[in-house]
This record gives C-alpha cells, sequence and structure tokens, in this order.
C-alpha cells in the first residue's frame, strides 16, 4: 500500500485543506457533530485503510454491567475485532473538556469489559487525541499518550503513531508500547520542566559535587547558578535545532519568506498581471509546468488537477518543511519567482 506519509499528505493537501479553506462547510461543520463525522472524519478512516462498510462499525454498542444502550460514534475491527474506539465532536469543539474525556472511558470500559484490545481517539475532525490504559487495565488514563493536528507539520513521531493505526499496519501491542514511552518522555519532560523553574534535585547534585555543605545558604547560593546553567543547555540545543548542519540559505530564506506570507494580506493572481491560461513553472524542479485556472481564486491545474498554489508545492516538495502556504516562493512566471513579482508591485 501507499507509504502512509505520501498517503497523508495526498489526503492533507486534497481532501482536508480544501474544506477547511470554504467557509460555507467550516460555518456547516463547526457546531454539527454528524456533518464533522461525515466531511472529516470517515475521510481519516478511510485514508487508514479501513472500509467504510466492513470495517467501520456507527453507533458500536459499547454496554457493559449496568451500563446499558451506550454507543460509541464509532468503532474500527481488525480480524472481526473492534481495535479503534473513536468518539467525535463538531469540529468547533474544544477537547478540553472533562465530559468528553469521561465518556470516552465509559466507552472504552465497556470495549475492554467484552475482552477487546483497543486504542481510542477523541477528534473534533481537526486535532486527534490517542488513549490507551498504560496504568490499570482495561482503566482508560486520563492523559492522551499522543496528539496532532491533522493540518499541522509531520514530524517522524507523527507518522509513526498514524502508521500503526493503519490497517495495513495495526499492532496494537507495539501501539500500548509506544503509548508507555511517550508516558514515560512526559514524566521526564515534566520533571525537567520542574527543575527548569526551581532546580531541588539538581542543586543537591551540586552541592555533593562542589560544596558536600547542604546548607541553607549555600543552597540559596547555588539555585540561581544551577538554574542559569540549565537555562544555557536548553538555549543552546534550541539553537542548534533553529539552524540544522543540512539546511542551505535557500532554504532558511524560504523559511521565512513563508513565515511573511502569513502575516500579509492575501495577493491573487490578478494582482500579479497573470491571467487563466498562463503557465507557471516549479523554481525546484523547472520540468514541472502547471496553468492557470482562476486568477481570484489563486488556483492552478496540474495533470488535470486543480489545486491551490500552495497545495501543488505541498505535493511536488518536502511536506512538513515550512514551506506549507508559500506557494509564491516556489513557482516563476516568464523566469520571475512570484513572490518578487509581488515585491516589485508592492504588494
Amino acid at each position: 500500500m501507499q507509504d502512509i506519509r505520501e498517503r497523508l499528505k495526498r489526503f492533507v493537501v486534497e481532501e482536508i485543506n480544501p474544506r477547511l479553506d470554504d467557509q460555507s462547510i467550516v460555518v456547516t461543520i463547526d457546531k454539527n457533530e454528524g456533518q464533522t463525522k461525515a466531511v472529516l472524519i470517515e475521510p481519516f478512516l478511510k485514508m487508514l485503510g479501513y472500509d467504510e462498510v466492513k470495517d467501520i462499525h456507527r453507533e458500536a454498542n459499547a454496554s457493559y454491567g449496568k451500563k446499558k444502550d451506550m454507543r460509541a460514534d464509532y468503532t474500527v475491527s481488525m480480524d472481526g475485532r473492534e481495535s479503534i474506539l473513536v468518539e467525535c465532536k463538531a469540529f468547533g469543539k474544544n477537547l478540553d473538556n472533562e465530559e468528553f474525556e469521561t465518556q470516552l472511558s465509559k466507552y472504552y470500559n465497556g470495549l475492554c469489559g467484552k475482552g477487546k484490545k483497543t486504542v481510542a481517539i477523541l477528534t473534533n475532525g481537526k486535532k486527534y487525541r490517542l488513549y490507551m490504559d498504560t496504568k490499570t487495565t482495561n482503566v482508560l488514563d486520563v492523559e492522551p499518550y499522543y496528539q496532532f493536528d491533522i493540518t499541522g507539520n509531520v514530524s517522524a513521531e507523527h507518522i509513526e503513531h498514524i502508521r500503526l493505526l493503519c490497517k495495513d499496519s495495526f499492532d496494537i501491542d507495539k501501539i500500548r508500547k509506544l503509548a508507555e514511552q511517550e508516558k514515560q518522555v512526559a514524566t521526564i519532560r515534566s520533571f525537567i520542566e520542574k527543575e527548569l523553574e526551581k532546580p531541588e534535585k539538581l542543586t543537591n547534585w551540586t552541592l555533593d559535587e562542589l560544596d558536600k555543605q547542604k546548607t541553607k545558604n549555600n543552597r540559596e547560593l547555588y539555585e540561581p547558578l544551577v538554574k542559569k546553567a540549565l537555562e544555557q543547555v536548553f538555549s543552546k540545543k534550541a539553537e542548534n535545532l533553529s539552524t540544522p548542519a543540512d539546511s542551505n540559505d535557500e532554504e532558511q530564506k524560504e523559511r521565512k519568506q513563508a513565515t511573511d506570507s502569513k502575516k500579509r494580506p492575501k495577493t491573487t493572481f490578478k494582482m500579479l498581471g497573470l491571467k487563466e491560461g498562463d503557465e507557471l513553472t516549479c523554481t525546484r524542479k523547472p520540468d514541472i509546468k502547471c496553468k492557470v485556472v482562476s486568477v481570484e481564486r489563486n488556483k492552478v491545474k496540474y495533470k488535470g488537477k486543480e489545486h491551490s498554489l500552495s497545495g501543488l508545492a505541498t505535493i511536488l516538495l518536502e511536506y512538513g518543511k515550512g514551506i506549507i502556504g508559500s506557494g509564491f516562493n516556489c513557482f516563476s512566471y516568464n523566469g520571475k519567482i512570484l513572490s518578487d513579482i509581488r515585491k516589485e508591485k508592492g504588494l
């Protein structure tokens, strides 16, 4: 089956982004859970490789004990057993709601009580939160072990979590192991954050190494020094991450232009003097051409399909590199990059 990174990329660019760019659709799904399911969530489950008739079960029975008539929005089956539980909310709903998590937990208990190994998802169609029972068997953790925004940049970690949910690579034991690791990372991260705020344990270590005298005065002397050292370490790490060794000036320029483009009002092809039928060339892959089909909506046609310019750039170039939304940097007209034409016109 198609590589999950490529599959996800095309799904977001060709299906999700166009729908979220259409204000009439956003208004429809904002407070309507049923429409959110149809427009965003069911397509995501299909993208994972599940058949809407054989694998995806709507209003699935999650009753157990005295809890009768409990219906989960979806369960997704694997080898005849429910393996994914999905609780859906309307697109405009904030998922930071204890009632949503409690509801999901009840459904999870119902499925697990029937001997089914399950991973649970809480979603509004854009944001996805993944849960398991890493602490107590058959009792859903209060906090998700991982969460992501389907329209956000894609990291290798992000891809791995989605890959394990796919029908062709689903593995509940690997999901559990990964969930446990994510929980451990969260615990370590919490410890580091606390130490950054008030470094008690590292101050104890510093006193052991440098002074041996754990008096109140010594602690007050060394604590700010430890905090300063920690800040320097993380500042240096952040600096290294922001300027990777394999990046070049051109990529950094593109990233800056992409950021700047989000701040300025939308520029249309018409404002640049382009006409429908004009041919644009991909700056990084000059053999790739596309034709303008709408000068007001910035639409182009490539291989018989209509795309936004930024959407096509995302498909042709590397997804998640920070150039999404910067199509003007990636295409030229008559030898001039569109972003340069925009500058010349003072737009």
